[in-house]
């Protein structure tokens, strides 16, 4: 081959290799070109907040990172055959897991926007908001899918429709009226309760301006409240409104300013509460007050009023009087008890108004009782040394003061200076002692005297006639037997001088029985019983629980005195055919229960001043620090019970 041929050949090679390589740079960077997009759009997808989806064959062919966190599979498992229609649940399956199929050899691809629920790993429901379009992946149709998660915000959404529906429920059915008004004061909503409190319908009042409801003698008050409002400052303030009846009617108002953002005036929102009872209380409990305190300043009772406070709002003339302190000293301050203590303390009223009942009895113990003629009031007798010169015994009542709804609102106390009553009681018990320790000596004298006289006829005139007996017998046994006549005059005689003899044992014993001293009280009582028994015909029993009672001598002879007169006054007065005798020792105590079944004693007689012989009874138990008492059932018969100390014996026990 020619050169020439051989250097063109050459050239052409050359030229042919140049143009191969610079058509393959060209489709190099033809190709990188395309791929630039590509991985843009897949930074792209795999950034944004949206799940994206692409559907195949009713598979999922591509996920991105949002997807597989919402549904919280792997990206292989999420990507594995058949998973898509898995995760959906079946009713949401239906109508998207045929996306991107074939059907009688077309393709469909039907757009869906719309709620869609899935089951994630956990088994979980998830709700998620979507929109499927159609798509080519690998040269073939698909499905691509955009979703995000509402779960949450269908839960916070149900969660707004819940508490608008409470607060709607809360706002009806609220005790308190509710008013909302606009920025021209028009009333934009009002609830149930407060509508019916005005006596309109809701839908009356929805519109009208707020002043048709207010009174014309406040009207200055009212504007310079809505100033206030439009300033943006909320109040709380009492105020009246005119029903649709012309009634007017108290509330108590809550009023708050609605402002927006750029702090301009919107309305005002109000909570009314209904309070003409409790001012009609108030004007009442003034009316009472005034009258409380008219009629205890015109009464000659010392007393004063406290609030709950403890604060003085009576302090009448005579109390000023009493104690030295003028009204004006006092009222207002908590300071009333200078008027009675030399320090600082409560006075009855004050434990009162605190309800404080272990109080009353801290402060005044074995001094107060509950007054049986007041309800929730107290009485108390004390000394009070610095209650004028050389002190003052009073007499006191605190009383609670309560309002129409019962709640404690003051204390009222009233005193009874009782001191020249105490001294002339004190005199009365000093003379009733003194009479007493009279009595018990006349008794005492009584006893020695019958003693006395019962041991001169026991001793003297008892061995007199038992001398005249002997010599009456010696001289029966020595007349001559011719001598009949002298013989029964003599044996006559002897007869007379035993019945004497007898009446003289039977005196001497009713005086002073023999056996109460030799014996003691029980063997003189069964002694006594056996001979009442005798002589009335009275069916008697007798019981006891001791031998001996560890009793003084004039224990024993008042004890003995007593039973007797019990046994006087059943033969007289009972007429019954039985009686019963219990003498026992129980406690430190000797107890004596003497029991008929007669006619029962009355009341009357009872508590009669002519029935003395019950007087003596019941006034030789006292001299002795016993217990009498009588009872009667009528038809049924009469109990005696006496109780008297046992004085103890060293070393014994009862």
């Amino acid at each position: 081959m020619p050169p020439e041929d051989t250097r063109r050949g050459a050239i052409m090679e050359n030229f042919l290799r140049e143009e191969a390589a610079s058509e393959k740079a060209a489709l190099q960077e033809t190709r990188n070109e395309l791929r630039h997009p590509e991985a843009k759009y897949r930074v792209l997808m795999e950034n944004v907040n949206e799940g994206i989806l692409i559907i195949q064959d009713g598979g999922i062919k591509y996920a991105n990172s949002r997807a597989v966190e919402i549904c919280g599979f792997a990206p292989e498992e999420l990507t594995s055959p058949s998973q898509f229609a898995n995760i959906l649940l079946p009713a949401d399956d239906r109508q998207t897991a045929n996306a991107g199929r074939e059907e009688n050899g077309d393709r469909i691809f039907p757009p869906h926007r719309g709620p869609f629920r899935i089951v994630d790993r956990q088994g979980k429901e998830r709700r998620v908001e979507g929109n499927s379009v159609p798509y080519e992946w690998g040269g073939r149709p698909a499905a691509l899918f955009f979703f995000r998660d509402v779960t949450g915000c269908e839960q916070v959404e149900e969660a707004l429709r819940r508490s608008e529906a409470r607060y709607r429920r809360i706002v009806e059915t609220a005790n308190e009226g509710i008013l909302d008004l606009d920025a021209n004061f028009r009333i934009a909503y009002v609830n149930r309760n407060m509508a019916e409190m005005l006596g309109f319908t809701a839908e009356e009042l929805i519109g009208r301006p707020i002043e048709e409801l207010e009174l014309e003698e406040e009207r200055s008050l009212t504007e310079r409240r809505r100033e206030r409002r439009i300033q943006g400052r909320g109040e709380k303030f009492e105020r009246r409104l005119r029903c649709k009846d012309g009634t007017i009617k108290w509330f108590q108002v809550s009023a708050s300013a609605k402002m927006d953002e750029q702090n301009g005036f919107q309305g005002t929102f109000g909570m009314f509460t209904d309070i003409t009872e409790q001012k009609r209380a108030v004007e009442e409990l003034k009316e009472r007050e005034r009258r409380l305190d008219a009629f205890l300043q015109g009464s000659p009772i010392p007393a004063f009023v406290i609030g709950k406070d403890h604060r003085v709002l009576i302090w009448n003339k005579a109390l000023q009087e009493l104690s030295g302190i003028k009204a004006e000293e006092v009222i207002g301050t908590n300071r009333h008890w200078r008027a009675f203590y030399r320090v600082e303390r409560p006075c009855l009223a004050d434990l009162l108004v605190d309800e404080d009942l272990e109080g009353i009895a801290r402060w005044y113990p074995k001094k107060s009782t509950q007054s049986n003629l007041i309800a929730e009031a107290y009485e108390a007798t004390d000394f009070f040394p610095a209650l004028a010169k050389g002190g003052r015994w009073l007499r006191f009542t605190g009383a609670i003061i309560r309002d129409i709804q019962e709640n404690v609102i003051g204390g009222l106390e009233t005193l009874e200076d009782i001191t020249e009553k105490v001294k002339a009681e004190r005199a009365l018990k000093k003379s009733n002692r003194q009479l007493r320790a009279l009595s018990a000596r006349v008794q005492a004298v009584r006893e020695e005297e019958r003693a006395a006289i019962a041991r001169e006829i026991h001793d003297e005139l008892g061995q007199t006639l038992l001398a005249l007996k002997m010599d009456i017998s010696w001289l029966a046994r020595h007349m001559p037997k011719e001598g009949g006549t002298w013989i029964r005059r003599a044996r006559s005689m002897s007869r007379l001088v035993d019945g004497t003899i007898d009446t003289v044992r039977r005196i001497s014993s009713a005086l002073r029985p023999g056996l109460l001293d030799d014996l003691g009280l029980k063997a003189a009582m069964e002694w006594q019983l056996e001979e009442f028994q005798g002589r009335t015909g009275i069916e008697c029993k007798f019981t006891s629980n001791r031998e001996e009672f560890p009793l003084k001598r004039e224990q024993r002879t008042a004890a003995f005195r007593i039973f007797q007169e019990t046994l006087t006054n059943a033969a007289r007065h009972s007429k019954t055919r039985r009686l019963e005798v219990e003498l026992n020792a129980q406690d430190g105590t000797l107890i004596l229960e003497v029991r008929d079944f007669g006619s029962g004693i009355s009341r009357g007689k009872i508590s009669s001043p002519r029935s003395l012989g019950i007087l003596g009874m019941r006034e030789r138990t006292m001299l002795l620090g016993g217990e009498f008492q009588i009872r009667g059932v009528r038809g049924k018969g009469t109990t005696v019970t006496v109780k008297i100390p046992l004085r103890r014996r060293p070393g014994r026990k009862e």
